[in-house]
């Protein structure tokens, strides 16, 4: 009896867990917008734990600001085009949580140079030498040439935060 009801419970979850294809749908729409934006920040790459891109410091640039956007406005576009009533509950509250964010991620560009990139408490400035102290790691040779490579492209970074502190 005991074995029945558990493979009863266990089947019931393993149903509860299927994802229909309208989930599938805004989970691999979740996943397409997250690698086209976090392209453009092997910083927060190497802070999520990736580090395919730690030789390369963030773009602070208007140009990679407004390629930013565009994916954005492209994946807000697309959220919208996903039936919300056929998701699951759980789904349903990421496509919440997404849009939401997409929204305030664009609304948000146009006041871009409104921030404090020069603060000490997580600024732009002080942010790439956290980030080379704690979330670069050395385990080996090509890691260790990845963080010099970081570390000449600093002058630049540096350089971009000036400028946009002038703007």
């Amino acid at each position: 009896m005991k074995s029945t009801l558990a493979s009863l419970l266990l089947a019931g979850l393993c149903l509860a867990v299927q994802a229909s294809p309208q989930d599938d749908s805004a989970n691999t729409l979740f996943e397409r917008c997250y690698q086209a934006s976090s392209a453009y920040s092997p910083m927060g790459l190497s802070w999520d734990g990736d580090y395919s891109r730690n030789d390369q410091l963030d773009d602070l640039s208007d140009r990679a600001a407004a390629a930013v956007l565009a994916i954005h406005q492209a994946c807000l576009n697309d959220a919208h085009a996903i039936d919300v009533t056929a998701l699951s509950a759980p789904v349903r509250e990421s496509m919440e949580v997404f849009v939401y964010t997409s929204q305030h991620a664009i609304e948000g560009y146009a006041y871009r140079h409104f921030d404090y990139p020069s603060n000490p408490m997580g600024g732009w400035d002080t942010g790439v030498f956290q980030l080379l102290t704690n979330a670069h790691p050395i385990r080996d040779r090509k890691d260790a040439q990845a963080y010099l490579e970081r570390v000449r492209q600093i002058p630049r970074y540096l350089a971009q935060v000036r400028e946009r502190t002038a703007q």
